[in-house]
């Protein structure tokens, strides 16, 4: 788990660069990054579906691929998070040209070399977990909310999955339990 400085840093960049009011797409025609609907499911060697992955396409310019199969509220979910490899992982993405992202596992990938997670890739993971959690699911407004509503309904007043929304509230309550 992020420690709390750590979270808080990425809370500032996302205000420092006055991300929580532009739309996703917005933010990506921003920063020269192209968002494409692909058929992601069984391009492994074990077939499993991806959820997204971000490509740099040629110089200065990148591309997400998100999932087709997926549902609008995942898609999301999943352009917010690779939104965040490039943000912060952009070093990375610019030497290995791919970052991929699998459904079942949330765990980065490069190359289309799928080896064993490690530390640094589960950190880097958690990092962009927390980037989209933060920008599609601000904190305090969604505290605020999460004591109104149920989880369907918060899933469609964030329009993200009711999973999202189930994770959100598992970290935040470890976060604040301690």
């Amino acid at each position: 788990m992020l420690s709390l400085e750590r979270i808080n840093e990425i809370k500032k960049i996302i205000k420092d660069n006055n991300l929580i009011n532009k739309s996703l797409m917005q933010i990506a025609e921003e920063n020269n990054i192209i968002i494409k609907n692909w058929k992601l499911d069984n391009l492994t060697d074990d077939n499993v579906s991806l959820s997204g992955a971000i490509f740099k396409a040629e110089e200065n310019k990148y591309a997400i691929f998100i999932n087709e199969n997926d549902s609008e509220y995942r898609q999301r979910f999943t352009i917010a998070h690779e939104l965040w490899h490039f943000f912060l992982h952009k070093d990375i993405l610019d030497k290995v040209d791919t970052i991929i992202d699998r459904k079942e596992s949330q765990y980065l990938y490069r190359n289309t070399d799928f080896e064993e997670i490690n530390e640094e890739t589960r950190w880097m993971e958690e990092e962009a977990n927390e980037f989209a959690w933060n920008l599609l699911m601000p904190e305090e407004k969604f505290l605020e909310l999460y004591k109104k509503y149920t989880i369907p309904q918060l899933s469609q007043i964030f329009s993200v999955s009711e999973r999202a929304i189930s994770t959100r509230f598992y970290y935040l309550s470890k976060r604040y339990d301690k």
